[in-house]
């Protein structure tokens, strides 16, 4: 364990790799779709089992589309080798 993550609780470490914020998004995402999809499965009267498929593939959608960011965040050092996240912004 290096000096920056010494005494980090989880949940610490957890939002510095936005693991946090990711999850939010997919979340508020997520929820719009399924509105879109009830909403069409309502006009156009389709089967019920349509919208229960579109929840479930959402569900799962969740850890894949949620995993690539904590790699790129940190997750794995050993996968990443030596790239570095180093962003200056202009003053």
């Amino acid at each position: 364990m290096t000096d920056a993550t010494e005494g980090e609780s989880t949940w610490d470490r957890l939002r510095r790799r936005k693991l946090v914020q990711w999850g939010v998004a997919y979340a508020a995402g997520d929820q719009g779709l399924a509105q879109g999809v009830e909403y069409v499965t309502s006009t156009f009267d389709w089967p019920r089992q349509f919208q229960q498929l579109a929840t479930i593939a959402l569900l799962i959608g969740l850890p894949i589309a949620v995993l690539p960011f904590l790699r790129m965040h940190g997750m794995a050092p050993e996968q990443l080798g030596a790239i570095k996240f180093d962003v200056k912004l202009p003053n």
